[in-house]
C-alpha cells in the first residue's frame, strides 16, 4: 500500500503501517498471556483470514484491484520508463565512481567528436 500513496504523505503512512504492527504484536502477545495457546492460535488465524478476506476490497486508483477495475497503462509505462532512468543514472554513477568516460555513454556523439578531435591534433 504504502508505495500508491501520494509522496506528501507517505511519510506518515508509513508510521502508521509500522504502528499497526506494532499494535498487533502486542494484541498477539497479550492473547498468548491471557488465552490459552490454542485459543490465541485461533484468535491468531481468524484475524489473519479476516483482514486478507478485506483486502479483497482494497482500491488503488488507476490500477486493476483484484476483483474490479483496470489498469491506466500510460501510469504503467510512465512507471516503467522512470525505473529505467533511474537504472541508467545509477549505473553511470557507478562507472563514474570506476573512473571511465561517462560522457560517450550520457551522449554518444561526444566519443566520436574526441576522436576526431584526437585526429586533427595529431
Amino acid at each position: 500500500m504504502v508505495p500508491y500513496v501520494t509522496k506528501l504523505y507517505s511519510g506518515s503512512v508509513s508510521g502508521l503501517v509500522g504502528a499497526g504492527g506494532n499494535a498487533g504484536s502486542v494484541i498477539f502477545g497479550l492473547g498468548f498471556r491471557s488465552l490459552s495457546y490454542r485459543q490465541a492460535f485461533i484468535m491468531m488465524g481468524c484475524i489473519v483470514i479476516a483482514s486478507s478476506g478485506l483486502s479483497a476490497f482494497i482500491n488503488i486508483p488507476l490500477y486493476a484491484g483484484l476483483l474490479w477495475g483496470k489498469d491506466n497503462h500510460s501510469v504503467i509505462k510512465s512507471r516503467e520508463r522512470f525505473l529505467e532512468r533511474r537504472a541508467r543514472e545509477k549505473e553511470l554513477r557507478s562507472r563514474y565512481a570506476a573512473g571511465e568516460d561517462v560522457a560517450a555513454a550520457v551522449d554518444p556523439t561526444s566519443a566520436s567528436r574526441a576522436t576526431e578531435d584526437e585526429q586533427h591534433v595529431s
